[in-house]
């Protein structure tokens, strides 16, 4: 089943790769299994010339509220951010009191997300390095 559901990322990767504008950081394979690894599962989508990656039933860290949930993570500059991290609902963290949450009810892919305002100050890592900044906002 694995190498069934490997095949058929691969297929959508290079369908999407033809579609996007060279300019447009690719997503690797092996970055996209290190990201399988928190979450149920995983999809890539693209809206308005941005890429998507849709982490269902992403697991939180230790101490948050809820210690799952939908994710949305686009890896690319957008709204003055390197990249973005949305969840399908507020999240608590441990340790932070109040998060930002500059971006309510933003409306992608037909859902409602919510985002912390919280910059990763690199774009040199690997999307889980990425994902990982994202979710620990008190650092």
């Amino acid at each position: 089943m694995l190498t069934s559901r490997l095949k058929a990322a691969k297929y959508l990767l290079a369908i999407q790769r033809v579609a996007h504008p060279p300019n447009m950081r690719d997503l690797p394979l092996d970055e996209l299994d290190e990201l399988k690894l928190v979450c149920v599962s995983l999809s890539i989508a693209e809206e308005a010339g941005l890429r998507y990656i849709l982490l269902q039933g992403l697991n939180l860290p230790v101490g948050c509220l809820p210690d799952r949930t939908d994710a949305l993570f686009c890896p690319m500059p957008r709204d003055g951010y390197l990249s973005r991290l949305f969840f399908a609902e507020k999240v608590k963290f441990p340790g932070v009191e109040n998060p930002n949450w500059n971006a309510t009810d933003v409306r992608i892919l037909e859902r409602n997300w919510h985002a912390i305002s919280w910059k990763v100050p690199r774009e040199d890592l690997r999307l889980a390095q990425i994902l990982s900044d994202h979710l620990n906002p008190h650092m």
